[in-house]
């Protein structure tokens, strides 16, 4: 069977200048909260740290990953500090790896030290106030770590960590002080910035697949987890246990693009490599009409687990039933989903 493998760098990276265009014009629309979430009241954005002037000295923050190991002086903690100045309303800063920054992480009025350090492929140390602890995970950007407002209504910045994954499988660690220690608010998929961009540390929020609408609510691009390799956006809030939650969604749409053209589908078109009995609703029982060999059809949205809704050459809809993430079944029988359509696309 012949399989369309594409690389998930490409399709991201497509994705970028044209799926995200509309979020990058400022046109994403706020998350909402996981259920139980209070808004925090409001308070001034927290600032960096001044030294003598209006310009705050910002601080790096970075985490990956569960902590293998924490203990202090592990490996050597970078020597500085080495300040950066930035502007008093920082939303995003890109800082670099290998320099201790100074920060107010949590507005107190005093500034925290910080420096992260990739210790190889799949580990980093985050030195905050001369303790030293160790994450892993895998591929982490070597070069820069992220300092990001994620709720311009409560007293944190956030430090964020970019992994690439094995396979391409890029996520973001987010990370909050409380004024003891350092707490990760959680992983979101995606990426923070074009970190193969060589302008990287001037470009403005926005050229990564997360996007922020500054209340505390993100939206990431996250990876299907059936039938096939594809995108749909994820909205994610920090809930009232100040945790980053995915805020479920009953079904998502499974949209396409191609990364040629540079155009987006709203749907994803297959064509029929045999005839696919649908039901009218996932509670149904019996087929009501059948999707036939040869026939162009189009995938509508999925449960992401169990049901897939197909829109057929006539424009019926109905839905049929995956036996596990990757196969359909079809009349009792499980296939795996490329004998059953093609047009699918398999990245890994």
């Amino acid at each position: 069977m012949k399989r369309s493998v594409v690389r998930i760098t490409i399709i991201i990276l497509a994705l970028l200048s044209g799926l995200l265009s509309g979020l990058l014009a400022g046109c994403l629309p706020a998350a909402s909260q996981p259920s139980g979430q209070t808004t925090a009241p409001a308070t001034s954005q927290p600032t960096a740290a001044t030294s003598g002037s209006t310009s705050g000295t910002t601080a790096v923050a970075t985490t990956t990953g569960s902590a293998a190991a924490t203990t202090s002086g592990e490996t050597a903690a970078p020597t500085g500090p080495i300040e950066t100045t930035v502007p008093l309303d920082l939303s995003y800063q890109v800082l670099a790896a290998d320099e201790t920054h100074q920060v107010d992480l949590n507005q107190d009025s005093g500034a925290e030290s910080i420096a992260y350090t990739c210790t190889d492929e799949y580990s980093f140390n985050l030195t905050l106030n001369q303790s030293t602890q160790r994450f892993a995970g895998e591929m982490f950007v070597p070069d820069w770590f992220f300092l990001v407002n994620l709720d311009t209504g409560d007293s944190y910045l956030d430090i964020a960590i970019q992994e690439q994954g094995a396979s391409d499988d890029y996520q973001v660690h987010f990370f909050y002080y409380d004024g003891n220690q350092l707490i990760k608010r959680g992983v979101v998929p995606g990426m923070i910035c074009d970190f193969l961009s060589p302008t990287v540390t001037i470009d403005p929020f926005g050229t990564g697949s997360i996007q922020l609408d500054s209340f505390g609510g993100l939206t990431a691009l996250a990876r299907g987890n059936v039938l096939h390799t594809w995108f749909y956006y994820e909205p994610w809030a920090i809930g009232a246990d100040k945790l980053l939650h995915a805020i479920p969604q009953d079904y998502y749409p499974m949209w396409s693009y191609n990364w040629e053209t540079g155009e987006e589908f709203p749907e994803t078109a297959v064509t029929l490599k045999m005839d696919l009995p649908l039901l009218q609703s996932p509670d149904s029982t019996e087929p009501f009409l059948t999707a036939q060999v040869g026939q162009t059809a189009h995938l509508v949205q999925t449960d992401n687990s169990e049901w897939i809704q197909l829109r057929t050459e006539a424009g019926d809809l109905g839905w049929f039933q995956l036996a596990d993430h990757y196969q359909v079944l079809v009349s009792g029988i499980e296939y795996f989903g490329e004998e059953v359509f093609d047009g699918l696309s398999f990245a890994d």
